[in-house]
């Protein structure tokens, strides 16, 4: 891969622009919703209103949990060390293989970088326990599939 470095940090980058703009829209919809019971407190009593009250305090804790769970992956994603190379697999790297790349340290997904799809796995889930400890030319088994580890950047 040319410039692997550079790519690695524009991996890095979109992962963390994906994080940030999470955060700002469960900002935004926990402030929807803090308006929301605001009108409702203010509206109404009775059972339509404990029920409209109730209803909003259920999503805004959904929306607490989901906020905090994205604030705890960019603390995470920000603690990674991306320019030391690992002889293995590691947190931090960026690793080619025959079936694309894979940029090792948080759950996001497939992320898009200069047309070309690099899935962020976990280490905690299963792709990332089958390539953490991996090496270069090292052929790792993944859901009956044979992986071959190309290059770690």
């Amino acid at each position: 891969m040319e410039d692997s470095k550079a790519f690695k940090q524009k991996v890095f980058r979109t992962a963390l622009d994906q994080v940030e703009d999470r955060i700002g829209q469960l900002e935004k919809q926990l402030d929807r919703l803090m308006e929301s019971k605001e009108s409702e407190t203010k509206s109404s009593m009775g059972d339509k209103y404990e029920t409209g009250a109730t209803m909003i305090q259920i999503d805004e804790e959904k929306v607490r949990e989901q906020l905090n769970r994205n604030r705890s992956v960019k603390v995470d994603l920000q603690q990674l060390v991306l320019d030391k190379v690992y002889p293995q697999v590691n947190k931090g790297n960026l690793v080619e293989t025959n079936k694309g790349l894979y940029f090792v340290g948080i759950g996001l997904g497939k992320v898009q970088v200069e047309g070309q799809p690099c899935f962020c796995v976990s280490t905690e889930s299963p792709m990332g326990q089958a390539l953490l400890g991996s090496k270069a030319d090292d052929d790792i088994n993944y859901n009956g599939m044979t992986i071959s580890i190309q290059a770690i950047y």
